[in-house]
């Protein structure tokens, strides 16, 4: 059905439709990743985000790399990927 149809039988203007956005407030789309990103930073804690972007491809999700770091920052994944390890050198 037309949207100009469906805000005709509404009785709402074309404006006030797409002034809302379509999906409830709070929800979350990322709920799910987060999840798998979660297990999978417990199971592989050494894995980074092509590391854990090619998991979840394995598992079935299909997302790209960006997505991956995305969804990492606010579930606080932590990995073992960016720590730098000092190494003394021992000169002479």
């Amino acid at each position: 059905m037309p949207v100009k149809r469906m805000c005709a039988l509404a009785r709402v203007s074309r404006a006030g439709f797409y002034r809302f956005p379509s999906r409830a407030p709070g929800a979350d789309r990322d709920l799910e990743l987060r999840d798998a990103l979660q297990r999978i930073a417990l199971e592989f804690p050494s894995y980074g985000r092509p590391r854990m972007t090619a998991e979840l491809r394995r598992r079935g999700w299909t997302v790209n790399p960006k997505r991956v770091s995305l969804a990492k920052i606010p579930a606080g994944t932590k990995t073992a990927t960016g720590l730098h390890l000092l190494v003394a050198y021992r000169i002479g």
